[in-house]
């Protein structure tokens, strides 16, 4: 059964033996004081029930108006939790347009990678058969008593032109290619001192000294060795072409808020701040004959890798690059080459 909670079950009870009085009549005037009529008597009773059923109907009333504001609330409620859901929902399709947009247009990206790359690989093919023919007419020029002579530095200077060409191909397809990732766990501070003895001869060629920072300890980290040579020889490479008048380039590999670390820093003329955010773009190049990839390639490694390039440089003292790599709390110590 439910609850009576406006007391109208209570009202009704008492006003129902009033209802059955036979006495109860139409109202009186006759008579007064003590001496009223039964009549009168009922009259009066019936007078305070009805007065009680009146404030029971007050109260009724009050409830009914103290519900109106709760449904009121209520409905106030609805609508501004609409009002949020609309906001919210106008913010979640404009994010999934502009996701759609950056979906479309990365697939584009790929699409585009795909037809240049093939476009490079047709231009690269016919262009090694044209070196190749040009080194056999330069071999059966030489041959002969000395009539075409003259012809010969014009051929050296086509087949250097092809080669340098093909150059730029090869670099174009390893930048814009897909990279495959063989990771394994290396010790970057040994894989430096590898690439030093390497490099040194080339280093003292250009009057640079080349040194490398001392490690107490194993800097490990899950890589792809051989890009990240690559990469550590693109700034090498770079480092010794910018000490025109020799200097001094220091290699070192340390460990930093969870990241492997590898410096290459050189004493050269530095950077200025306007152009370290150009320097890694294709084909942006500071020197004369220079590809424009070398540093794009290393970005690229690096951020394969899940990692970062930094770059510190002051005018008229130096600058360090950093390559950050990633690496798990627990490096086993079992070391790749």
């Amino acid at each position: 059964m439910g609850v009576d909670r406006y007391g109208v079950g209570r009202g009704l009870e008492m006003a129902a033996p009033l209802a059955k009085d036979p006495h109860l009549g139409p109202p009186c005037t006759r008579g007064g004081g003590k001496d009223r009529l039964p009549e009168n008597r009922a009259l009066s009773d019936a007078g305070s029930a009805w007065r009680f059923l009146s404030l029971h109907f007050r109260g009724i009333g009050n409830n009914l108006t103290r519900m109106g504001g709760f449904f009121g609330g209520l409905v106030a409620g609805l609508v501004g939790a609409g009002m949020v859901s609309a906001v919210a929902g106008v913010w979640v399709y404009r994010r999934l347009m502009a996701l759609q947009r950056r979906t479309r247009h990365a697939e584009r990206l790929a699409e585009l990678g795909v037809l240049t790359g093939g476009l490079a690989h047709e231009i690269r093919n016919p262009l090694s058969t044209v070196q190749l023919n040009l080194q056999l007419l330069a071999e059966e020029l030489e041959s002969e008593d000395g009539e075409h002579n003259r012809l010969l530095p014009r051929l050296a200077t086509v087949q250097s032109e092809t080669s340098r060409l093909r150059d730029i191909l090869d670099d174009f397809l390893r930048y814009a290619g897909k990279i495959e990732l063989s990771r394994c766990n290396v010790d970057l501070h040994q894989l430096l001192v590898e690439m030093s003895d390497f490099f040194a001869p080339q280093a003292q060629l250009n009057h640079v000294r080349l040194r490398l920072a001392d490690s107490s300890q194993k800097v490990m980290a899950s890589v792809d060795g051989r890009l990240v040579r690559q990469a550590v020889l693109n700034l090498m490479i770079n480092a010794n072409q910018a000490m025109t008048n020799g200097g001094e380039m220091i290699l070192r590999a340390s460990r930093g808020d969870g990241h492997a670390l590898i410096d290459v820093i050189d004493t050269g003329p530095g950077i200025e701040p306007a152009e370290i955010d150009r320097i890694f773009q294709a084909y942006y190049s500071r020197k004369a004959g220079g590809s424009g990839l070398g540093l794009a390639m290393t970005r690229r490694i690096v951020q394969e890798h899940g990692g970062q390039v930094t770059v510190q440089s002051e005018i008229g003292k130096g600058t360090d690059f950093t390559l950050h790599f990633p690496v798990k709390k627990e490096m086993p110590d079992k070391v790749t080459g």
